[in-house]
């Protein structure tokens, strides 16, 4: 096991599988695309950003020290939460036609891999301090559940937008983008990696249809050899040059339905 810092000695113990992840390059090229994505969607934002930090405690478990809440009813209690934030600015079937605040979330668990917590950034053109009040009330009614830790949470109003989103993000290069970006809370215009993901796709098929259009224009090409070849052997034969164009632009259109196809 890694050693702890002088800080951390003898508080909690240290995630071996967290620090494992720490160091694949997939990881780190996913923090490097996450973070490229939030400066174009956010930095430019005329909205004003509020960053916030969603905690929660650790019960007693009968004895065998304190266990932490469940992934699963952790992210039902920050859905709820964004949801009644949505309603204050749209009616119930605007917000389930997907009428809700700009925002990105992020989910993290710390230095031990077990204080999960979520950092996230709302982006109002409204009134950011009654949004920002709205915040605070909402998740400290959520105190019924026991879990929730509204003292060590955190709600304020970002002077950069950027630079609060990135570092709600920065757990994307321990955890992963996928472990960490969560999708269900955020919403953008972009719609973030499902964006990312429809373009991966996309690049996939343009690639399958060039390796296929290659192909054909290789083929197209070998005919018109054959043709030329046949014509300079015996000049009493028709030239067939007009027959090599009509069967390339044959192919040509057969590849571009194809290419349409591959996009819809």
């Amino acid at each position: 096991m890694s050693r702890l810092s002088n800080k951390h000695k003898g508080k909690r113990t240290l995630d071996r599988n967290a620090v494992e992840r720490l160091s694949p390059q997939t990881n780190w090229e996913h923090q490097q695309a996450v973070n490229a994505w939030l400066r174009r969607n956010t930095a430019d934002k005329d909205k004003t950003a509020i960053f916030f930090t969603l905690k929660f405690h650790r019960k007693n478990d009968d004895g065998y020290g304190k266990a932490g809440i469940s992934e699963t009813y952790a992210s039902k209690i920050v859905s709820r939460w964004l949801n009644r934030l949505d309603r204050e600015l749209a009616t119930k079937r605007e917000v389930a036609r997907g009428c809700r605040i700009e925002r990105v979330v992020f989910k993290h668990k710390g230095f031990s891999g077990e204080n999960l917590h979520w950092h996230g950034v709302l982006l109002t053109d409204g009134d950011a301090d009654l949004l920002l009040g709205k915040c605070k009330r909402y998740w400290q009614e959520e105190r019924g559940s026991g879990w929730v830790d509204a003292k060590r949470s955190q709600f304020e109003i970002a002077r950069h937008n950027y630079s609060v989103s990135a570092y709600a993000a920065h757990e994307v290069y321990k955890l992963g983008v996928e472990d960490s970006w969560s999708l269900e809370h955020t919403n953008m215009p972009n719609d973030g990696l499902r964006i990312a993901e429809k373009v991966a796709e996309q690049s996939k098929h343009k690639i399958i249809w060039l390796r296929e259009l290659r192909m054909v224009m290789g083929t197209i090409i070998t005919y018109l050899h054959l043709c030329e070849a046949k014509n300079r052997g015996n000049n009493n034969l028709p030239k067939d040059k007009d027959w090599a164009t009509k069967l390339a632009l044959l192919l040509l259109l057969q590849a571009e339905q194809h290419e349409q196809s591959s996009f819809i």
